[in-house]
């Protein structure tokens, strides 16, 4: 397969990306603590049909870290595609990427085809607080082990995470994803990320979006992720919600034949 890979400067900030196939475009986000690499079941089958971009977000993979100069990640992907000199896309998010596909969903609506959440619960969601807590705890637990005992055993213990165990466990994804867990850059145990989401309330304007929308969760994944994504289905008209059996939130690592049909038959149809 040739693709293209490169480096280019947004909004002051350097940012990876790769690019291959032709015709419409799918833009491929992935979450946190990961980077382009956990799309690899999806990026060369999906070329094969579409012309797919996935790149590193600010602070992951081989993008540069951020200064401390604020930023949002929906306005890094405008950017980026306007350097790319494509119009329209088909937007997928995993997670955190989630939130960048919906945020763009907002704010470009002439620029998006279609919308794919992935394991996502939009911001402002009438449980996030009490799922924001729970991951609180479980985050302060795992600062204070990369402090105390260093990186190797901080890592061990993310390892355990709600979000990640199903995908540490899972042959199809357990290689990969304790090595994308390995090797994440901990700049956020330093000093806090100026970036932000565009709309820290997504769920009150998820109204406006009209652009064929498919949400995609792991029944295995954290117990709000259900009730987050039928609110996403309720409030987008005309959207639909598929559940994976025996996958967690790295869904699309974790049952990649699956979520490639459904993903593809979704983008097929539109």
């Amino acid at each position: 397969m040739k693709f293209k890979t490169g480096f280019t400067n947004i909004n002051n900030s350097r940012l990876y990306y790769e690019i291959a196939g032709a015709g419409n475009t799918l833009v491929l986000i992935h979450g946190s603590s990961t980077d382009t690499r956990m799309w690899d079941d999806q990026f060369e089958v999906f070329t094969k049909h579409f012309q797919v971009l996935r790149y590193d977000m600010r602070g992951h993979g081989q993008s540069d870290i951020p200064t401390n100069e604020p930023y949002t990640h929906a306005a890094d992907l405008n950017a980026l595609l306007e350097y790319l000199k494509i119009l329209n896309v088909h937007v997928a998010g995993l997670s955190s990427g989630g939130h960048t596909a919906i945020d763009f969903a907002l704010l470009y609506p002439n620029k998006t085809s279609s919308l794919i959440p992935i394991s996502a619960i939009p911001t402002g969601w009438r449980n996030q607080t009490e799922c924001k807590n729970s991951m609180t705890e479980i985050d302060e637990s795992i600062k204070t082990t990369f402090y105390t005992s260093g990186k190797r055993a901080a890592t061990k213990l993310v390892y355990t995470h709600p979000v990640f165990n199903t995908a540490i466990v899972n042959p199809l994804s357990s290689a990969r994803m304790k090595q994308y867990l390995d090797e994440v850059n901990w700049w956020r145990m330093f000093r806090k990320d100026p970036g932000k989401f565009e709309e820290s309330s997504q769920i009150n304007r998820l109204t406006e979006i009209l652009v064929p929308t498919l949400v995609i969760v792991g029944k295995l994944d954290i117990p709000e992720m259900e009730p987050a994504s039928e609110d996403i289905v309720k409030n987008i008209k005309g959207s639909t919600k598929v559940s994976l059996s025996q996958s967690g939130h790295m869904v699309n690592m974790e049952n990649p034949k699956k979520f490639n049909k459904i993903l593809l038959e979704f983008l097929k149809n539109i």
